[in-house]
């Protein structure tokens, strides 16, 4: 004999069933009235309360008196789209699976931006975006000048500068021996694409989203404190970029794959075209 209790919660999860595991695979609607922390968390509960459903689903259904054929279509259906739901989320921005982590969030001002990684099954470039909500985590907007890979990143972290307004991305990074910046949003967004760090100051190859152009920002150690070096160089954003030391004469190099584009030194000088010395 089955308690009566055990069937009325099962024939609730005949019809709550369907609906958690739609609400799963596809749950961007729900994303406006939760704060995105808690938005997240609940993607990533979701699959235990999908199975805990699914097996009241599964006992509702074999002690229900409907024909066996429907109970056989029912619980084929249900399969199916219980499979779908646990294999991830569909993803609008990579069009496949994928889960959603909170790597770091901050407040500034009356806005806090929160970095999220998708892990998209099958892609293992593993993007971050950066999105900026209201207070509450509310209202929330993808930064579109920001799309990076988080699969080379190893403890990225948000940084608030309230001097500037501006909020910036950290990163460990065992190839420039220590933490570096790789991009800041604010009035000027900018990627960080390379670092040289000498005695006292770090140097980096800035991309300038807004402008469409590179330049070189002299940072002190910390990388919160920067000056912009006076040049700039029109052209799109290039994954080859990157600085090196003349050991000759001092002068740091700006340059794309193996062209030179700028030096930096005591006689600042470009050797291509689109190649400017002076701030627009």
């Amino acid at each position: 004999m089955v308690p009566r209790w055990v069937k009325s919660i099962s024939n609730i999860f005949i019809v709550l069933a369907p609906i958690l595991s739609l609400l799963y695979v596809s749950p961007e609607f729900m994303r406006p009235f939760f704060p995105l922390p808690i938005f997240l968390a609940i993607k990533q509960a979701f699959p235990l309360i999908i199975c805990i459903s699914f097996i009241f689903f599964l006992t509702a259904l074999l002690l229900s008196k409907i024909r066996p054929v429907f109970k056989v279509m029912f619980i084929t259906v249900m399969s199916v789209l219980f499979c779908i739901s646990e294999g991830g989320v569909f993803d609008p921005k990579s069009g496949i699976s994928s889960w959603e982590t909170l790597l770091s969030a901050v407040q500034l001002g009356n806005s806090r931006y929160n970095l999220v990684q998708i892990v998209p099954f099958g892609d293992p470039g593993s993007p971050c975006y950066l999105y900026k909500c209201d207070i509450n985590d509310l209202g929330c907007e993808e930064i579109s000048s920001y799309v990076d890979s988080c699969r080379s990143f190893d403890n990225p972290q948000l940084v608030a500068n309230p001097i500037t307004s501006e909020v910036n991305i950290f990163i460990d990074d065992a190839w420039s021996d220590g933490r570096r910046l790789v991009f800041t949003y604010g009035d000027q967004p900018r990627s960080y694409e390379d670092v040289l760090k000498l005695p006292g100051y770090n140097y980096y190859v800035v991309y300038l989203h807004k402008e469409a152009s590179y330049t070189l920002y002299r940072c002190e150690t910390d990388s919160m404190n920067c000056l912009n070096i006076p040049f700039h160089y029109d052209i799109d954003e290039s994954p080859f970029a990157r600085l090196e030391m003349d050991e000759q004469n001092g002068d740091i190099k700006f340059m794309i794959l193996d062209e030179l584009i700028y030096t930096y030194g005591e006689s600042p000088k470009c050797y291509v075209e689109n190649c400017f010395l002076t701030g627009k």
